[in-house]
């Protein structure tokens, strides 16, 4: 896939995202064409992350998924991640969940598993800020900001 037709692959459901974001209580931000900023707030503790996602291939490839510190810019700010299962506030600094390709990297299988394999139909970026959305709500995957 060309990354021009990623882009607008991306621009196209990006739109659907911003229409739902104010709802969801999102911010949403698209600072280069294959990159978008969101954050989610978990509703266990109030506390806000930034996500940013690089969607190069778009939809048909997942996107890398990181953690960032708005202020900074950087992913490699421990205060920037939550601690929650499948993110990686370390030396990888990534999300290791079939929601990224740094999951897909780190389990080859995922990629045939009919339960959690990468599903480009539809509006995929939506549906992985929901599920991470999920799990910063739910208590027993979630514990709260690193520090």
């Amino acid at each position: 896939m060309s990354e021009v037709q990623a882009e607008l692959n991306l621009a196209k459901d990006l739109e659907q995202i911003q229409a739902i974001a104010a709802e969801a209580g999102w911010e949403v931000s698209s600072p280069d064409k294959l990159v978008v900023e969101v954050s989610v707030r978990s509703s266990v503790d109030g506390e806000r992350y930034w996500l940013r996602f690089r969607c190069a291939g778009y939809p048909d490839q997942p996107p890398s998924i990181a953690c960032f510190d708005k202020g900074a810019g950087s992913q490699q700010v421990r205060s920037a991640w939550p601690q929650c299962q499948g993110f990686r506030a370390d030396n990888t600094w990534d999300l290791c969940l079939p929601l990224s390709v740094e999951g897909f990297n780190a389990h080859p299988a995922w990629r045939d598993d009919p339960k959690v394999r990468w599903n480009a139909n539809g509006n995929p970026l939506l549906r992985s800020i929901e599920e991470l959305q999920l799990l910063l709500n739910d208590a027993t995957k979630y514990s709260g900001r690193l520090r």
